[in-house]
């Protein structure tokens, strides 16, 4: 939950773009690096992906591959074609295939999130079940 609420007040507040400086000085800045707040993103990516899969190790099979699909979507989306759409940039400007690249993005990092949190519901309530605890009711 802790890693959702992150993710999505990252979103809201664009915590990642206020590490492009940062980024720049490690040497990003243009192709697949243009945004270069990826390079300093994917060493904290990196660390919260070793503290999410100790933490999941106790969910359920079916659980832990909703949160492996959703966090290599998300993940993907937010990386991989990050970096696709800074290296069309660069190269093209921002038209036609950039927005596509930007909107298929945003999606992917979309659909990671549900993938997490259905996950984490169907976990909790799991858990929830002999404790006289019901997600819906509460």
């Amino acid at each position: 939950a802790t890693t959702i609420l992150l993710l999505s007040l990252d979103d809201m507040i664009s915590i990642h773009e206020r590490l492009e400086v940062v980024g720049l000085t490690m040497g990003g800045g243009s192709g697949f690096l243009h945004f270069a707040w990826v390079i300093p993103c994917m060493i904290v990516a990196a660390v919260l992906l070793a503290i999410f899969t100790l933490t999941i190790q106790s969910a359920s099979a079916s659980a832990r591959r909703g949160f492996a699909l959703g966090i290599a979507m998300f993940f993907g989306g937010a990386f991989g074609l990050e970096m696709v759409s800074g290296a069309i940039l660069s190269s093209y400007g921002p038209y036609g295939f950039y927005a596509a690249f930007y909107h298929v993005e945003e999606l992917l990092e979309a659909v990671g999130m549900v993938f997490i949190l259905c996950a984490a519901l169907k976990e909790l309530s799991r858990h929830g079940r002999g404790s006289g605890f019901h997600p819906a009711v509460a």
